[in-house]
């Protein structure tokens, strides 16, 4: 049969709960995360933080800073899919 997807997001209760935490800043681990939600966050006064990954040798990646400033932030990280969470680390 025929079905409709509904796709929602918890970034208005992320953001409800930034408001009174002491983060200051939002990273994205790549450029698919921060072109999906970095808009949701310009309301806010966060340093926003976009990461890159690169590729090496088997399935050895790195996740690089391509876009801000970490040093001395308290951050949270946004993705916009997650299946095993390596980006996720990689990104901590």
């Amino acid at each position: 049969g025929n079905s409709i997807a509904s796709l929602h997001s918890a970034i208005p209760l992320l953001k409800e709960k930034l408001k009174t935490s002491n983060v200051d800043c939002v990273a994205f681990p790549d450029d698919g995360a921060a072109k999906r939600f970095s808009a949701m966050f310009q309301d806010m006064d966060m340093e926003i933080i976009v990461c890159g990954k690169t590729r090496g040798e088997g399935d050895k990646r790195t996740v690089v800073i391509q876009d801000g400033d970490a040093k001395g932030r308290n951050i949270v990280i946004v993705d916009d899919l997650v299946q095993t969470g390596g980006t996720l680390f990689e990104s901590g």
